[in-house]
């Protein structure tokens, strides 16, 4: 991973030619990132919904850090996903990508810029979404920045009782 920090001091961002950087990749490796080297998980699966009926599940989280991208980890017994999607808190639509290949256990990025005490979800549809049916809300990370805040359904933050289709965001290994 990329350094966040110069002699301790964390580095929230590079100015190059007047311009905001949030990577600066060198022969194509990455020797700079402000992503914060940080995430916040969830319980493991203990149960699945089978057929979700073409809805999508996820959790909601907030940031008290930009992140110019974001990732989650498909939980434990997810199979068979189709899509990834970033909703706001009106239910919008901000970024989807393909997880057709994704395993549990695997990781996806979100290349999307989440702002700072703003509101998101992340949420998966398809197959079979595996879930928690005893989770609580909400979960901070050790350094404080970022928090699962509540479930998600379809962008309707608290629609239903258990998280699923995830398990962990952040930067997994960005």
């Amino acid at each position: 991973m990329a350094p966040t920090s110069i002699d301790g001091t964390e580095i929230t961002g590079a100015t190059i030619d007047g311009q905001d950087v949030s990577e600066i990749t060198v022969d194509g490796e990455t020797v700079f990132t402000a992503i914060p080297d940080s995430t916040v998980s969830r319980s493991d699966d203990n149960k699945s919904t089978g057929n979700n009926n073409g809805s999508s599940l996820g959790m909601a989280f907030k940031s008290t850090k930009e992140w110019s991208k974001i990732q989650a980890v498909v939980s434990a017994i997810s199979t068979d996903l189709d899509t990834a999607y970033l909703y706001d808190s009106s239910g919008n639509v901000l970024y989807s990508t393909s997880i057709l290949n994704k395993n549990p256990g695997e990781e996806f990025t979100i290349d999307y810029t989440i702002q700072p005490d703003t509101e998101y979800s992340i949420e998966v549809d398809g197959g079979s979404i595996g879930y928690n049916g005893s989770e609580s809300f909400p979960q901070t990370n050790a350094e404080g920045d970022l928090t699962l805040t509540n479930t998600s359904r379809d962008g309707d933050f608290g629609a239903v009782n258990d998280p699923g289709g995830i398990v962990t965001i952040g930067n997994i290994s960005l």
